[in-house]
């Protein structure tokens, strides 16, 4: 870092192409992680709520769509712009195929329309339990917290987005 002829701090050039090297890897690491954080709920899951078959067999169904949806993610990735160097150096001129911010909010879309089925199947799956209403009702409650927290993270996000520039 240095600072400018402005007063204001700056990086140096040969800094920021580093910077953005690892800004895409760390999206790449993103995904990754997100998706292993989905589907080891869903085992979870499985191993929760093992007794009703179709349950199981939704669970194995949204492994493989979390599976499916990571690896389209990181093709997407990969394959946005050619060269692949004009993904994250402005310098090269490449041609990119979807802008950053779209493939960002619908990678967001997605994952969030996944969010909201991992809270409602446990919600589901407690609606069918043989315990007495109030038990049921404070379990549907802490289930549904995290549709309370997956619309708070789809504020953060679309704030973020906002912001985003290609």
């Amino acid at each position: 870092m240095f600072r400018s002829q402005d007063g204001h701090l700056a990086i140096a050039p040969r800094h920021a192409l580093r910077s953005e090297q690892l800004v895409f890897a760390s999206e790449v690491v993103f995904a990754t992680s997100i998706a292993l954080v989905k589907i080891s709920i869903l085992l979870g899951y499985r191993e929760l709520f093992y007794v009703l078959v179709w349950v199981k067999r939704f669970i194995w169904l949204m492994i493989a769509a979390c599976v499916v949806i990571f690896a389209s993610n990181t093709a997407g990735l990969m394959t946005m712009c050619a060269p692949f160097e004009a993904n994250y150096d402005p310098d090269i001129k490449g041609v990119c195929r979807v802008s950053r911010s779209l493939g960002a909010s619908l990678a967001t879309v997605i994952n969030v329309v996944v969010d909201v089925i991992l809270v409602v199947i446990p919600v589901c799956v407690v609606r069918t339990l043989k315990i007495n209403t109030t038990k049921k009702f404070g379990m549907s409650l802490m289930f549904g917290l995290g549709l309370l927290l997956e619309a708070w993270d789809v504020e953060i996000v679309d704030r973020s987005m906002c912001k985003y520039e290609d």
